[in-house]
C-alpha cells in the first residue's frame, strides 16, 4: 500500500530499465578536390540494464488518485556493446570491421520526478510522470549521449501494477 498524503515511502521498483544507446560518426576524405567520394561510418551501440531505487512523497492520496514527487538513483549495467566501422570509396564499401566493446563501465545517475496516478482496478492504474535525470561521468573513453548531454528530461506514461494493494 502507498501511504496517505504527507508520508514518505521508499520504493525498490520492480522495474528494469533497458536502454539502447546508438552513436553514429561520419567522416569525409576528399583530398581537397571534392571529387573523390571516400568516407567512413562508425556506428556504436551499447545496451544497458538499469535498476532504479527511489524515494517518493505523496502530496495527495485520495480514493484512487495519487499525486506524488520522487527522487532517487539508477545503476545501469552494460549488457553488450559493439562498434561497426565501414569504409566507402566511390560509392562502394571497401572494408567493414565489427568490434565488440568488452569493458562497459557501470553508469550511475540521479533522478527526480513528479507524477499523477489513477488506480482503476485492484492496484492496476495509469500514470504520467515528467522527470529529470543527471548521468555522472563513467571515466571511460566510450562516447555516449550521457557524456555529451548528462542532464536529460523525460516523460513516462504507462500502466502500473501495485502489489499488496
Amino acid at each position: 500500500n502507498f501511504p496517505n498524503h504527507g508520508v514518505i515511502a521508499v520504493q525498490v521498483q520492480g522495474t528494469l530499465d533497458l536502454t539502447f544507446l546508438a552513436h553514429n560518426t561520419n567522416a569525409v576524405n576528399d583530398n581537397g578536390r571534392r571529387t573523390l567520394k571516400a568516407y567512413y561510418t562508425n556506428d556504436q551501440r551499447i545496451d544497458y540494464l538499469g535498476i532504479p531505487v527511489n524515494v517518493s512523497y505523496n502530496i495527495v492520496k485520495t480514493g484512487n488518485l495519487r499525486v506524488y514527487v520522487s527522487a532517487g538513483e539508477m545503476t545501469e549495467f552494460g549488457l553488450s556493446g559493439n562498434v561497426d566501422v565501414r569504409t566507402v570509396r566511390n560509392n562502394r564499401q571497401t572494408s567493414f570491421t565489427e568490434n565488440k566493446i568488452d569493458d562497459i563501465p557501470i553508469q550511475f545517475s540521479v533522478n527526480s520526478a513528479a507524477g499523477i496516478e489513477y488506480s482503476f482496478y485492484k492496484g492496476i492504474g495509469v500514470f504520467a510522470e515528467p522527470g529529470i535525470s543527471y548521468h555522472f561521468h563513467d571515466h571511460s573513453d566510450i562516447s555516449t549521449i550521457y557524456k555529451a548531454h548528462p542532464l536529460n528530461f523525460n516523460l513516462q506514461l504507462g500502466f502500473r501494477w501495485i502489489i499488496n494493494k
